[in-house]
């Protein structure tokens, strides 16, 4: 709600490779450790004073006990708490808890930097009753989190958090989970006009998508989700659904083995994550409420459209692993919008296991749009009929593909149908580069469809080629729709500065398992996502990042590592995003 009264748009960022300790993250505004993660410490240096603390623990936990040290002695205070390496919350000596979430939170006030802290390793079937409360302000945000010394994430099972329109607000280290994901309800909602949302450290496992939905006309605002989990869950629609939300954040978060409910005997994957567009009336303008950065996550085994960002948006660093296709801009729901899209540094490897796909690129109704350095690879599971990138309009009236730059990305042993393909339904086709690629098909197949449009004419008008460099072992003849041959392709696309050319790299067959092996595991995939999934605060490594498995497959093919801060973020737009925190700020 605060962020729908002020926007301000400040000069673009600039990337910093390093972060030092208490550094503020460049989208939630929050001070951040040398790790990355939420420092508490830092952040309740001043500002809560005033703040009570609760603890709970279901093992050790008493309510009666608890709200009699409360009667005789006051709350606890952010004074009689302290923090062990990893930054975790840890109780005072002979502390008293209570033994419900539902108690212990009747004592925290909406509008206050109230912090509840449930015990590692406790459980519970029932959790707070009704909303979640705000917090003070961006500053002194309201805390939900862990405290203690050992132990996993404090489960709560088949439990939603409401965090409706509530303002402000951290959440974290909490394992939500249900025994049964064809029955199971979501973890975390947020709807209404909520701002300041930051999500750190969950797992969710076997449970519904979770939503992040505004309402019409006014929006969920600055909303993060910071390495999380989702593991299975029912994902028709996504294992996370966003509508009607004015930036989002993902990052470095896991999306791993979305069941589709349409399949309750897990015979096939469903959504990671499902951004629908607002309509804008007919697609005249670019929808600008749907700013949403995906960075730095992990995706594996998705197969109901895999990653469906019908917002747009930035899409960067990610690892996209044994996934279907993987859809960017207006397209079902969102029929009528025009966005735009940057994708890069990302890797793609492999295909899904249970249907057809390929696991790559597929631009629908776009207007701006980068496409740079990111690397297709892998050729496990790649379906015979699909393509590594297309680009193509959809929806009721839009047949548009416009201000796109494919650049510097290497298309390699892909064996899908085509690895560029133009939809032949486009018809406002404008200023579409495609330069410097690799496409290098060691095992066959053709490189690109450049599809019939206007009563069986092929169209070049609004498309430039130049300086790729093309190889297939398909026969020569079989290299290009149409044309066949290079140089047959070359008259006929006008394409300049390119060459025929085997290239060679020096690792151009690693895999995630030849990652995985890197690191001391086993060499298969699997195993890597489990290492993946066990990420946590109190057990982290850099290595199991996305980025840090990109930068492995970008040496391989002897291409400079990609960098990424939290401190700082350059966005490719003429009008660039500066820090959320402004609008609140100046309120304050």
């Amino acid at each position: 709600m605060l962020a729908n009264i002020i926007r301000i748009t400040l000069a673009c960022l600039f990337f910093v490779p390093t972060l030092s300790s208490a550094e503020n993250h460049w989208f939630t505004n929050l001070p951040l450790d040398s790790k990355g993660w939420t420092d508490f410490q830092a952040l309740t240096d001043s500002g809560y004073s005033s703040a009570r603390v609760l603890f709970v623990s279901s093992s050790s936990g008493n309510d009666t006990s608890a709200e009699n040290h409360i009667a005789d002695n006051g709350h606890y205070r952010i004074s009689d708490v302290t923090f062990d390496s990893d930054g975790i919350f840890q109780s005072p000596e002979n502390v008293s808890p209570f033994a419900t979430i539902q108690t212990a939170y009747a004592y925290c006030r909406d509008g206050f930097p109230d912090i509840l802290l449930l015990e590692r390793g406790s459980t519970w079937t029932s959790g707070v009753s009704g909303s979640v409360n705000s917090g003070a302000s961006q500053s002194a945000p309201h805390i939900i989190a862990t405290y203690g010394s050992s132990g996993n994430r404090p489960q709560l099972t088949d439990v939603m958090l409401d965090c409706d329109n509530a303002d402000c607000l951290i959440v974290s280290g909490i394992h939500f989970y249900s025994a049964e994901w064809t029955s199971a309800g979501r973890a975390v909602e947020t709807r209404g006009d909520p701002d300041y949302q930051t999500f750190e450290d969950l797992f969710f496992t076997q449970k519904a998508g979770d939503i992040i939905q505004g309402q019409s006309g006014s929006y969920a605002s600055y909303i993060a989700f910071r390495r999380c989990h989702w593991y299975h869950g029912e994902a028709h629609d996504g294992q996370l659904f966003a509508q009607h939300a004015d930036y989002v954040l993902i990052e470095e978060c896991s999306f791993q083995e979305p069941f589709d409910d349409d399949y309750a005997d897990e015979s096939r994957f469903g959504r990671f994550f499902y951004f629908s567009s607002e309509p804008t009336g007919g697609g005249s303008e670019h929808d600008f409420l749907n700013h949403v950065y995906m960075l730095g996550n992990v995706f594996y085994n998705g197969e109901r459209d895999a990653v469906d960002l019908r917002s747009g948006g930035d899409f960067k660093y990610n690892l996209v692993v044994a996934s279907d296709y993987n859809h960017f801009g207006g397209r079902g729901g969102s029929e009528d919008t025009i966005q735009s899209v940057d994708i890069e540094y990302n890797a793609f490897l492999e295909g899904p296991p249970n249907v057809s796909g390929y696991n790559g690129i597929h631009l629908i109704n776009i207007d701006g749009g980068t496409i740079n350095e990111n690397i297709l690879t892998d050729n496990t599971n790649i379906g015979p009929y699909g393509y590594c990138l297309s680009i193509a309009g959809d929806g009721v009236c839009l047949w548009i593909a416009r201000n796109i730059d494919i650049t510097n990305n290497i298309f390699y042993g892909r064996s899908a149908a085509f690895n560029l393909r133009t939809n032949r339904t486009l018809e406002d086709v404008q200023n579409i580069t495609i330069s410097n690629n690799d496409f290098q098909l060691v095992n066959g197949s053709e490189i690109i469809l450049q599809s019939t449009w206007d009563e069986g004419r092929y169209r070049f008008e609004g498309y430039t080629y130049q300086n790729n460099r093309y190889y297939s072992s398909e026969a020569a003849d079989d290299w290009f729709t149409p044309c066949g041959s290079y140089s047959d392709w070359v008259s006929e696309s006008g394409e300049t500065g390119s060459s025929s050319i085997q290239l060679s790299y020096s690792a151009p067959s690693r895999t995630v398992g030849s990652y995985n092996q890197s690191l001391g595991g086993s060499a298969t995939t699997a195993d890597f996502m489990a290492s993946v999934r066990a990420q946590a605060r109190h057990n982290w490594d850099p290595d199991l990042l996305a980025l840090s498995a990109v930068n492995y497959f970008r040496s391989g093919f002897d291409e400079d590592s990609a960098a990424y801060s939290y401190k700082s973020y350059e966005k490719n737009e003429q009008s660039c995003i500066g820090l959320p925190a402004i609008p609140l700020l100046l309120l304050q």
